[in-house]
């Protein structure tokens, strides 16, 4: 499951971020003057949606993997002081701003 969300999920989801961008303006340069046109426009424009959606969820799924390897960094590096530098609130304000963020987008 994480490897498909960080790595080939993460991937595919900025390959057709890219694509879609793309799509966009070919069908703009094309012109709407078919119907067709406009219908695979739209299209690409609801998927693009929905992969920016991806995009951001597996960013804050990724950002809190990396904040708790972070952490355990931490334990080993400086096992004295981290208490004092990764402290409950800080997680807590961390891992909401990643959540806003993912709802936003």
């Amino acid at each position: 499951m994480l490897i498909n969300t960080w790595g080939l999920g993460q991937g595919v989801t900025s390959l057709g971020l890219i694509v879609n961008i793309l799509n966009i303006i070919i069908f703009i340069r094309q012109g709407f003057k078919e119907s067709v046109n406009v219908s695979l426009f739209l299209l690409t424009i609801s998927d693009l949606g929905s992969l920016v959606f991806v995009f951001f969820l597996n960013l804050v799924t990724t950002g809190t993997t990396a904040w708790i390897a972070m952490e355990r960094c931490l334990c080993i590096i400086t096992p004295l002081k981290v208490k004092s530098l990764i402290t409950s609130r800080r997680t807590v304000v961390f891992v909401c701003v990643l959540y806003l963020i993912s709802t936003a987008s």
